[in-house]
């Protein structure tokens, strides 16, 4: 008998045996390589954008004309002007045409940021964005869940549930990398938490960069633009500035605005309606400077760096804006007022300084201060609000949120007049209180009032709610202009030293 030979297996042959589930639960995760889709590495794609830009080329000229782009996007429903933007944006060399290669350019760069969007979105490399991918996203950017199934919807060409990249740009297309910057940086904002493990951090992409610096104001742009802008305002409003003065503190001495001005010109030539007016401008010069910067400074501080304050923060901001700066140059506007109103009892302002603190202390500085603050809360908290609301509503009135109409300087007068003369109406009892304190005793004038509410208290028994409202008339005159040339100076001044974000 011969033996067999034994030959060793083929593996070629033999039954593998299936993996256990405790092998396949311990397998790594097939990881699939990131793939550049984008234009630069896509000649399908590089052939879609020349198809999109022959649809819009309309007379076949080979560039578009603004025209041209502006009906080619309102047949994809965007809104009319949005046009502007793209146009801005492709038009490198400012000559009224955008050539294919501009749009190209255009397109690449977003692209770019659209890809990168798409990487962070899909978490497991797999080149496609599922439904729960895509629900995990609209939580991280404070949407509804819920309306993960509505996109996937739009976006699912084959129905697959899947969202490939080709699915996800073309959904998208033309809109600005500018929204997908945005997006990224809401996204980027969880790439640390704890609790959303897997979210893929990404770092911010070159248009991002760029659109931050185009952004980036700084914070003294605002201080310097407030008190220039206050200062011009004040020169030009100086002779109803003291006439409303002297009417609050004189209450019942003149009949009418024209009576008070009459007795000004007679007793002090027209130079006397700017008296004090080096002091006021002075005063209201770093005064609005710090208004204007602590409510920027405010803002953020309530709302968080960057993020869009609600409307009680703003409104809050704007309060504490007024005690910030109401406090910080309040000597100043004690001695303006003491000359403004007793003429001939001080040489000048260092003479009323020091006469003040020689004769009632230095805190004398800061009689009238807790009023002078119940006034500064309601009229800055009204006037910054109510300026910042009516502009935002011109903005977007109308208007898709993310796309708002651009607002031109002029927009300051009428807001402006409106918010100021709306915070002088709500504030103007603490004011009356207020420069009544600063002169009582000033001048041969009686001390009859103990403090804030006691002298209105006192001017109700006396005078009435008409006696609180003394000189509000004046007041309101002066308001008016005085609220538009301030704020319509400051959007010019902004504009034209360029100390506006840029889109």
């Amino acid at each position: 008998m011969g033996n067999k030979s034994s030959k060793p297996a083929d593996p070629a042959k033999e039954t593998a045996e299936p993996p256990t589930k405790k092998e396949e639960q311990d397998a790594p995760p097939v990881v699939m390589p990131r793939r550049a889709h984008t234009l630069r590495n896509n000649p399908a794609r590089l052939a879609s954008v020349r198809e999109t830009f022959d649809r819009l080329d309309l007379d076949g000229s080979g560039s578009l004309d603004f025209e041209e782009v502006s009906k080619g996007l309102a047949t994809l429903h965007y809104p009319a002007n949005y046009a502007f933007d793209v146009f801005i944006e492709c038009d490198e060399n400012n000559d009224k045409q955008i050539s294919f290669e501009e749009f190209k350019k255009w397109v690449t760069a977003k692209d770019e940021d659209m890809e990168e969007l798409f990487n962070s979105i899909d978490m497991d490399n797999s080149g496609r964005i599922d439904l729960k991918e895509l629900e995990l996203f609209l939580q991280h950017l404070d949407m509804p869940a819920k309306n993960a199934k509505d996109l996937m919807k739009k976006l699912d060409k084959d129905g697959d549930e899947l969202i490939t990249f080709e699915d996800f740009i073309d959904g998208f297309a033309l809109l600005d990398p500018v929204h997908f910057s945005s997006l990224k940086d809401t996204w980027m904002e969880y790439e640390s938490d704890s609790d959303l493990a897997g979210v893929s951090a990404i770092n911010v992409s070159q248009t991002a960069k760029r659109d931050e610096a185009k952004s980036s104001v700084p914070a003294w742009t605002s201080a310097a633009a407030g008190g220039l802008g206050n200062a011009f305002s004040r020169t030009v409003i100086a002779p109803l500035e003291r006439t409303r003065v002297q009417m609050i503190t004189d209450a019942g001495k003149y009949p009418s605005m024209m009576a008070c001005m009459t007795d000004i010109v007679k007793t002090e030539g027209i130079i006397g309606f700017w008296a004090g007016n080096a002091l006021n401008v002075g005063r209201i010069g770093p005064q609005m400077a710090i208004a204007f910067y602590a409510k920027d400074y405010f803002k953020n501080l309530y709302a968080g760096e960057g993020n869009k304050p609600t409307a009680l923060q703003t409104l809050a901001a704007s309060m504490s804006s007024g005690i910030v700066c109401q406090t910080g140059v309040y000597p100043i506007d004690l001695v303006r007022t003491r000359l403004m109103t007793s003429p001939g009892t001080y040489n000048g302002m260092m003479d009323c300084l020091t006469t003040t603190i020689k004769d009632e202390g230095i805190t004398a500085l800061y009689k009238g201060l807790l009023p002078a603050n119940f006034f500064a809360v309601p009229y800055y908290g009204t006037q910054f609000f109510v300026y910042d609301t009516l502009k935002v509503q011109y903005a977007t009135y109308g208007r898709p949120p993310d796309n708002p109409r651009q607002a031109s300087p002029l927009i300051g007068i009428p807001l402006g007049a409106i918010s100021s003369m709306t915070a002088c109406f709500v504030a103007f009892p603490f004011q009356m209180a207020w420069k009544r304190l600063q002169v009582q005793g000033v001048g041969g004038r009686p001390v009859i009032y103990a403090g804030t509410f006691d002298c209105i208290k006192q001017v109700i028994t006396k005078e009435g709610v008409r006696g609180v409202y003394a000189g509000l008339i004046p007041n309101l005159v002066k308001l008016a202009p005085t609220g538009a040339i301030s704020f319509v100076a400051v959007e010019y001044i902004k504009d034209f030293m360029g100390w506006r974000p840029q889109k």
